[in-house]
């Protein structure tokens, strides 16, 4: 996997809008493309809160199907916490 989608990113997907992340999307090949366990759970929120829960569900599920979903583990955080506080100090403030 090359790329890691933010949950944002996941949206103008589904949403197929703006059209420069559609086209950066199809351009991209899918195996090279993941999203993260946390990016899941947001996404799923969105669709329980939804006016359309039924028919979102479809578009994210059909969405994350080909997409290799990771896990967010004790690595994984302790990184963020380390990247966000670096970044931060850059004047690059994450999250």
């Amino acid at each position: 996997m090359k790329f890691m989608l933010d949950t944002n990113t996941c949206i103008y997907v589904i949403k197929r809008k703006p059209p420069d992340v559609i086209e950066r999307f199809k351009r991209t090949e899918i195996s090279h493309i993941g999203i993260s366990s946390i990016t899941l759970s947001e996404l799923l929120y969105g669709v329980s809160k939804s006016s359309r829960p039924e028919q979102n569900q479809i578009a994210l599920t059909q969405f994350i199907a080909p997409l290799e979903i990771l896990p967010y583990g004790d690595e994984a955080a302790r990184y963020y916490g380390s990247l966000r506080a670096h970044l931060e100090k850059q004047g690059t403030p994450i999250g």
